[in-house]
């Protein structure tokens, strides 16, 4: 679009055309360029990158996880998931990554249907899953020994490594981890291809208070920092609001989506914050449909 402004322009500009003449043609030019620009611009941003439609999900054992669910998360979005254990957010986690087909209902990804696993979505779980043969960086660059990332530039890894904050531990083993580390890793694992989209399966559920906590930091700087499309299933209902944009509440099995809470709190947030009002009137608003979902409302 630009090569074809210039064009014109040079057009008007050397054809002989009388000299205001040219200059308010290029204005108005410039105008309707800028105009096109804001309008692509618009469109991609709001675009959802992930979406979810009418998913239900029921296993061979006869136990239906998920009723008729549809999400839709936008580019650059944090949504955090939260419900009774057993509701069948784990479930919904592996279908939006492409492990799990549903039963009904379809995912897109970027407007193609995803039916399979795709480099473009990384995926945490609560479990690191580190080989303990392999040092922090080894483990990070799994992937693209499988084949998985395979164009990713070695230097990556190291920027990773930066970014988790394990600096002075790319030669450790994960017995000489702490389990904070361990998620440090496997988050950086998870980021490895430059992945649009990052799916987290309680990845902090395991560890203590104060190690959860900082973490839940660090993942928020990494998500805004990377403009990360995220989606993170939790039990923590102030780890929710401490992270999203958007809280939707599952029911008792089988799931069903009772309700979004949106979360306008500032950014970036501080722990501090969970003494306000607003954070604390999120958590009532959450517990509300909660609730509302434990009793089959």
């Amino acid at each position: 679009m630009r090569f074809c402004l210039e064009l014109v322009s040079n057009y008007l500009r050397f054809s002989g055309f009388y000299s205001g003449f040219y200059h308010e043609v290029h204005e108005e030019i410039e105008g309707l360029f800028s105009i096109f620009v804001f309008f692509v611009t618009f469109v991609v941003r709001n675009m959802s990158v992930l979406a979810a439609s009418n998913i239900s999900h029921t296993y061979a054992n006869g136990v239906q996880a998920l009723r008729n669910i549809s999400l839709e998360i936008e580019r650059g979005e944090f949504v955090a998931i939260v419900g009774p254990t057993g509701c069948g957010k784990s479930t919904l986690l592996r279908i939006l990554s492409g492990l799990l087909p549903p039963s009904v209902g379809q995912v897109v990804l970027d407007g193609q249907p995803l039916g399979a696993p795709s480099a473009r979505v990384g995926i945490m779980f609560q479990d690191p899953a580190l080989l303990p043969w392999r040092s922090v960086v080894q483990n990070i660059g799994l992937p693209m020994e499988l084949g998985q990332a395979k164009t990713i530039d070695p230097s990556r890894i190291s920027e990773l490594v930066t970014l988790v904050g394990l600096m002075g531990f790319e030669n450790a083993l994960p017995r000489e981890l702490s389990g904070g580390m361990a998620q440090r890793t496997a988050l950086a694992r998870a980021l490895l291809s430059h992945p649009p989209v990052l799916l987290l399966d309680e990845p902090f559920g395991a560890l203590d208070a104060f190690t959860r906590e900082d973490l839940t930091s660090a993942l928020q700087g990494i998500c805004q920092s990377q403009q990360t499309t995220t989606l993170l299933i939790t039990h923590n209902i102030n780890e929710a609001v401490f992270l999203a944009d958007r809280i939707c509440v599952l029911s008792m099995r089988p799931g069903q989506l009772v309700g979004i809470v949106p979360v306008t709190l500032p950014r970036p947030r501080h722990w501090l914050m969970e003494t306000e009002p607003a954070f604390g009137e999120i958590i009532r608003q959450v517990r509300m449909l909660l609730g509302q979902g434990r009793a089959g409302k």
